[in-house]
């Protein structure tokens, strides 16, 4: 069996000692120098070991497409050439039958233009046991590395929570933590924040003695809508809705016809007036009103505040 041997690159495109001994055929050469740089690759995977060789494999028409400037034909020809001369060697070591491609060897004189031989350190029993340990380890430390940048999502998502002046997490369970993480996955940190900041900023939910994250946790569907949207979806597309509203420029398309106003958005404009403090009680103030009316959740019906609201406080 010929000798193992660690292989270092060549340093140069084509050995100029090699044209010289192939008499002056630089396209052997160049064959040579592919078959050497196919074996270094494998020699520095560690594939492709046979009988004590590394080897490449490759038919001369793909050989001869990779160069470009040469025919099948010709290579074949260079092919033999370096055969003759005790370049290379071939082998077959296809794993099926029919399969015809070649493999190529460079031999200790093919070798010679490129590398010097030494032995090849066999790994020892000690050696295989540490490489598995240490592929453990630093598959532990990944791990652990995973483990806690998602342990750091799901503390901020309930340092979110709490600032938010939301029902405190004063504990964070496993079960919260698992319901958070699976969360993370599906929503992403922003969709969660964006349903945090939803919930924080909604008549309905704010101040709710009922709301809680165990609220969450246990809805799979939002009771206000009905529509069967889990409750952090309804959440995230009520936010995405209502930052739409804020950043649109206003429109007015009921200044021209307040009757179109359904009840619905009436009951709307009545809690937003409220919220603003220009209703209180039932009593509507018209300074507060003067102060505010610009605000891009009323702006659009001043015509129909106006009408419903100032008129009845000028009859009183």
């Amino acid at each position: 069996m010929a000798e193992k041997k660690i292989l270092r690159p060549a340093t140069t495109i084509c050995q100029t000692q090699a044209v010289i001994d192939l008499g002056g055929d630089y396209g052997a050469a160049v064959v040579l120098e592919g078959i050497a740089r196919g074996c270094m690759r494998h020699a520095s995977e560690g594939t492709h070991e046979h009988d004590g060789r590394y080897w490449m494999y490759q038919t001369c028409k793909g050989m001869a497409e990779y160069y470009g400037t040469m025919s099948e034909d010709a290579v074949h020809r260079k092919v033999q050439k370096l055969l003759k001369e005790g370049m290379i060697v071939r082998g077959n070591f296809n794993k099926i039958g029919f399969d015809r491609t070649s493999w190529y060897a460079l031999t200790d004189r093919g070798w010679s233009y490129y590398t010097t031989p030494e032995p090849l350190p066999k790994p020892t029993k000690e050696d295989r046991q540490r490489e598995k340990d240490e592929a453990r380890k630093r598959k532990q430390k990944e791990n652990a590395a995973l483990a806690d940048s998602v342990q750091e999502d799901v503390q901020s998502i309930i340092d979110a929570w709490n600032a938010a002046g939301l029902p405190r997490i004063l504990k964070a369970t496993r079960a919260r933590v698992d319901f958070l993480r699976q969360a993370l996955e599906t929503y992403g940190r922003e969709g969660l924040e964006q349903a945090i900041e939803h919930w924080s900023t909604d008549d309905f939910y704010r101040g709710a003695e009922w709301f809680s994250l165990s609220w969450v946790m246990s809805r799979e569907t939002d009771p206000v809508s009905k529509s069967g949207v889990p409750a952090i979806a309804a959440a995230i597309e009520a936010a995405d809705k209502d930052s739409k509203r804020n950043t649109d420029t206003p429109t007015r398309p009921t200044d021209k016809d307040p009757d179109k106003v359904t009840e619905v958005t009436a009951q709307r404009i009545r809690e937003t007036l409220e919220r603003l403090h220009i209703l209180d009680d039932g009593e509507f103030f018209p300074d507060r009103w003067e102060a505010q009316q610009d605000h891009p959740d009323i702006a659009p019906y001043k015509t129909y505040i106006t009408r419903t609201y100032c008129t009845t406080t000028d009859k009183q």
